[in-house]
């Protein structure tokens, strides 16, 4: 510790005589015998402080100042070669962070593509049904497997009625009795949504209902949901 925070060196051929010269505390070592001489200096590269060098001999006046300058050539190149792996070490790191970084990028534009192939498929299925509690059915089953979607519908809007109407709700795999919202109704998000034109996002209801909705009624059928997505649709402009 004495030569790294004071960036000298140490050379003692007698070690209980010269050890009070650099610390006033001498502990004798744990285990093992007590050298007899010792050089330590500094690992300095670019006035940075990497750390220490030692060599230690058993023998009383094992070293003389050519030794300490042998030492001192040999710190300058291991000062180096240890910056040199610290700088290696660092850009092997850089290399797996940017290579994780790729693969989950690759991952996502997999996943991203494969949702694009997997709603065409679904698209070409739902249009081609006439039937809408059928085009619910067989979108329920294939949004589940782009999404955590328990429960599923379509709010269709009844201009005689005033009302958005649901039917073949579907919850938990089960479907529904036919419900619908009147849009007098102003706490449910499904009339928000078509209202606004506007998508909502939720996922924690009891959180966020309120960005919405002043009140949060429960629902008509089932059970009420954690996180809910609405979204408008269109056709040719008509809603």
């Amino acid at each position: 510790m004495f030569v790294f925070f004071n960036n000298r060196e140490i050379m003692i051929n007698n070690f209980l005589r010269e050890i009070k010269h650099y610390i006033s505390n001498y502990e004798p070592p744990l285990k093992g015998q007590q050298v007899e001489s010792i050089l330590y200096l500094p690992l300095i590269l670019n006035d940075k402080p990497l750390g220490v060098i030692t060599v230690q001999s058993f023998k009383r006046n094992a070293y003389k100042d050519n030794d300490l300058q042998m030492l001192k050539n040999l710190a300058v190149y291991v000062a180096i070669a240890i910056d040199n792996a610290s700088l290696y070490e660092n850009m092997e790191l850089r290399v797996v962070e940017r290579t994780k970084e790729v693969t989950q990028q690759k991952e996502r534009l997999e996943k991203n593509f494969n949702d694009t192939k997997l709603i065409a498929q679904i698209s070409k299925v739902i249009t081609a049904s006439l039937s809408v509690e059928t085009i619910i059915s067989m979108a329920y089953e294939s949004i589940n497997n782009l999404m955590s979607a328990e429960s599923f519908g379509i709010g269709l809007y009844n201009e005689k009625s005033k009302s958005l109407q649901f039917p073949g709700f579907i919850e938990r795999s089960e479907k529904m009795q036919f419900f619908e919202f009147f849009l007098s109704d102003k706490n449910r998000f499904a009339v928000w949504c078509f209202e606004n034109e506007q998508e909502i996002l939720i996922n924690d209801i009891m959180l966020e209902y309120n960005r919405y909705i002043k009140d949060l009624k429960a629902p008509i059928a089932g059970e009420t949901p954690l996180s809910v997505i609405y979204m408008p649709l269109f056709s040719k402009e008509k809603r």
